[in-house]
């Protein structure tokens, strides 16, 4: 018998009962033929190699998965360092563009930037 899908009102092909599916069991007897026993063994050897295919593959989509997470992690703390450097670099450019700087010891002085580039490059 065909069902009915009811929610694409669509009949789907019928689908056989577990007896219909069931293996006879003549077959499995001693009488069985050579292209038979054959027969089983490529699927038995088959279903083998799929079942392994299918849990590399799912293991390669879990390394996959792990690596993009860290991946994704690198990438914000590497954000994070660039924001850093890109809010000191503007600090650095107020102070050069002003020319005023403040010392360690807080007192404030005159400073141009070929001062501050000669002292670096020492």
């Amino acid at each position: 018998s065909s069902g009915i899908n009811a929610e694409y009102g669509t009949s789907s092909p019928s689908r056989k009962s577990i007896e219909e599916r069931s293996p006879d069991p003549k077959r499995f007897c001693k009488g069985t033929s050579k292209k038979e026993e054959e027969y089983r063994r490529r699927r038995e050897r088959n279903n083998i190699a799929v079942r392994k295919s299918r849990q590399k593959a799912k293991q390669r989509i879990l390394q996959t998965q792990e690596r993009v997470m860290e991946l994704t992690e690198d990438n914000e703390r590497l954000k994070d360092r660039c924001d850093n450097l890109q809010r000191d670099v503007n600090v650095l450019k107020a102070i050069i563009n002003s020319g005023n700087f403040v010392s360690p010891e807080g007192s404030l002085y005159k400073v141009s930037a070929s001062q501050i580039l000669a002292e670096r490059s020492k």
